[in-house]
């Protein structure tokens, strides 16, 4: 049966209503007719399966299991002020390496400019000083272990006597001095004191160790190139800065060698020696001995008994075990470390 005409203006009547109360509340779509909120229906709601919303307490756990972040490490922290504090002294050292460098820096530089003059005035002038910065105190070094001598010097080795009228350059190194002749090719010699062919006297040219054997047990470090002089009842030590030194006793290269400041009587092989100040004595690992009394002869021999030599004072010396007896019995080894040792004083 056909609606009457007054049932279609109500019932459209009725869905105007409808469509109105929506629009204002937000849910209508404006072109549809629909409410948003069917329009906005997910797949799972408009099939009845609806996703649970999350509760208090689920969303509560979630943020409980965030673990809150920590300080930074401080090591890291220190690490990058090194690099900024790196990078800011770097950068002036980059600025000379950039004007000094020129030369090998610029060929690998895509948009550096041309070599020039400067740039190679300024490379070789670095190259110098750097040369000059190693050379010079190698060359001060080797100044103060070189000594040269122009006098006629002689030596004694293995019981001869060895002569070179026009000196020569002594060079030394530890305990070992090279000796160059003017005249002649380099030797060896360690610990062997050079006489002077006119009699003044001696070099000592490696470090030594002066020893008294009086009642003061006094002692000191004698340096390279010592000049020894014989004087009345003594002998005096010039050192290479010209400081002179009057002493009685013997000196030591703290090894084989022994040249005495006094007269001594030597004891060897069941023989008795006189031996008169700046005569010298080397006794090698207790087998063999050589002999120089000053202004006299020189002998080597074969050990077969102790070396002891007495002094004026009571005093005794073992060669052969590097001891000195003191006149009231007490004794001391005699070798002994020269660096630690204070230098000679009066």
């Amino acid at each position: 049966m056909e609606k009457s005409a007054s049932e279609k203006n109500s019932a459209s009547e009725n869905r105007r209503n409808v469509f109105l109360e929506a629009l204002q509340a937000g849910t209508a779509d404006t072109e549809t007719g629909e409410t948003r909120a069917a329009a906005e229906e997910t797949p799972e709601e408009a099939s009845g399966n609806a996703v649970p919303e999350e509760t208090e307490e689920e969303t509560g756990e979630l943020e409980e299991a965030v673990v809150p972040a920590g300080d930074p490490d401080m090591s890291g922290r220190l690490a990058l002020r090194i690099l900024k504090i790196l990078k800011i002294v770097c950068r002036p050292l980059g600025k000379l390496a950039n004007t000094f460098l020129a030369p090998v820096l610029k060929p690998f530089r895509k948009s550096a400019d041309r070599i020039t003059r400067r740039d190679w005035a300024l490379f070789l002038a670095l190259i110098a000083v750097i040369g000059v910065s190693v050379a010079a105190p190698m060359w001060i070094v080797r100044a103060q272990n070189t000594c040269r001598v122009e006098e006629s010097l002689y030596v004694s080795t293995m019981g001869q006597l060895f002569t070179w009228e026009e000196g020569g350059v002594f060079y030394c190194e530890d305990t070992v001095t090279t000796f160059t002749p003017a005249d002649g090719e380099a030797l060896t010699l360690s610990g062997t004191p050079f006489y002077y062919s006119d009699g003044s006297g001696l070099l000592w040219p490696n470090l030594g160790v002066w020893y008294s054997v009086e009642k003061d047990k006094s002692w000191g470090r004698v340096s390279r190139f010592s000049q020894v002089s014989a004087e009345q009842g003594s002998c005096v030590i010039t050192t290479a800065k010209g400081e002179e030194y009057q002493k009685t006793g013997f000196l030591y290269d703290n090894a084989d060698t022994y040249l005495f400041l006094e007269s001594v009587t030597l004891y060897y092989n069941d023989t008795e020696l006189l031996l008169p100040s700046l005569s010298c004595v080397k006794v090698q690992n207790g087998t063999t001995i050589e002999i120089y009394s000053y202004g006299g002869e020189s002998l080597a021999e074969i050990l077969t008994t102790d070396v002891t030599a007495d002094f004026s004072s009571g005093a005794s010396l073992d060669l052969s075990g590097d001891i000195l007896y003191y006149y009231n019995g007490t004794f001391q080894l005699i070798y002994c470390d020269l660096e630690n040792i204070p230098l000679i004083q009066e």
